[in-house]
């Protein structure tokens, strides 16, 4: 049967034998194992297709169009954590069957998560310079978003990616503790959990993260005075 336009432009065939046989798995959920992981490296690679835009965009004061892609990027980052829970049907003991066909591989090793760590950063001088050049400081437009709606929806859209890539990074952490363990050391033998929750505390835009801080301590309640809200079930502070 001649292949169809569909499969000739998907180039479906290449594209399907990509995973192991049936009867060359390891496990019945190798096949999953496999095809979680190979798919979450297409979204990423289109995530840094569109951030590498981002910068073009932004650069050339099309936030309107940047704004958009930020968009599609969230909505993949969602689908690689919803991904992740994939995975969490897989038994300890399954997963250890795919483990003696690592090698000594291991998901740091993720050449589009690498990719996006190293791209993440480089988005912050564009932005900086579009401030710049409206004259603008990160501080003044936290103090007042109102005022320049465009530069401020951007910048929560730096930060919603910040955010969620953290989120996803950290449903990782729970993914291995949840199969692997957390007291156990990874394929490359170091400690899972500590290396992992090392990566959680990197930020893309630390400048985002600190106006924050910046903005509660200058029109946030002194400690000790009555707000309103109580941090603690029924004021319970022990």
């Amino acid at each position: 049967m001649p292949k169809t336009d569909y499969e000739k432009y998907l180039n479906t065939d290449t594209l399907l034998s990509l995973q192991k046989p049936a009867d060359a798995l390891a496990c019945h959920d190798e096949l999953q194992f496999q095809i979680v992981h190979q798919v979450a490296e297409l979204w990423m690679k289109l995530i840094l297709h569109e951030l590498a835009h981002v910068k073009t965009l932004v650069a050339k004061d099309r936030l309107i169009e940047a704004h958009v892609l930020f968009t599609r990027c969230s909505q993949i980052l969602n689908l690689l954590s919803d991904q992740l829970r994939v995975l969490n049907t897989m038994s300890p003991s399954e997963y250890h069957k795919v483990r003696t066909q690592l090698g000594r591989g291991s998901g740091q090793e993720s050449p589009g998560f690498n990719r996006i760590l190293e791209a993440g950063p480089t988005l912050w001088a564009p932005y900086k310079a579009l401030l710049d050049r409206r004259k603008v400081s990160i501080e003044e437009l936290h103090d007042d978003p109102e005022k320049h709606p465009e530069l401020f929806l951007l910048a929560e859209d730096l930060f919603g990616l910040d955010e969620q890539f953290i989120n996803f990074r950290y449903l990782h952490l729970q993914l291995v503790k949840r199969i692997i363990g957390g007291d156990v050391p990874s394929l490359k033998g170091v400690h899972a959990e500590k290396y992992l929750m090392h990566g959680l505390a990197n930020q893309f835009f630390p400048e985002l993260w600190a106006v924050r801080n910046e903005i509660s301590r200058r029109r946030g309640i002194p400690v000790g005075a009555k707000s309103g809200l109580c941090p603690y079930p029924h004021g319970d502070q022990h």
